[in-house]
């Protein structure tokens, strides 16, 4: 089974990579206060993913 993930988001830092999957995670950034988003989508993915 393949799945394949696309995020349109504003990237992240490198020390942000280990947190990307946790629920509600948002990386701390200014931009980020004109980005509405909830930091759900790639924990839903992960969750997903980890279930098949």
């Amino acid at each position: 089974m393949h799945f394949s993930v696309k995020d349109n988001g504003i990237g992240i830092e490198a020390e942000d990579a280990k947190q990307i999957f946790e629920l509600y995670y948002r990386a701390e950034r200014d931009i980020r206060n004109s980005v509405s988003c909830f930091g759900i989508g790639l924990y839903i993915c992960s969750e997903i993913i980890s279930h098949q």
